[in-house]
């Protein structure tokens, strides 16, 4: 009775991580792509006043 209840608290725990790990991979990711607009803008305005 005490491995299948070790077994249920190990799944919750794994499941927990897996999704904290999910959603921290989202946010670097969302991070990642709004990082690379600014760039982008910078670049884009830095062209602009260079013209």
């Amino acid at each position: 009775k005490f491995q299948s209840c070790a077994n249920v608290i190990r799944t919750v725990i794994l499941s927990k991580v897996l999704i904290i790990v999910s959603w921290t991979k989202i946010l670097d990711f969302i991070s990642i792509i709004f990082s690379m607009l600014f760039y982008l803008e910078k670049v884009f305005a830095f062209q602009d006043s260079h013209y």
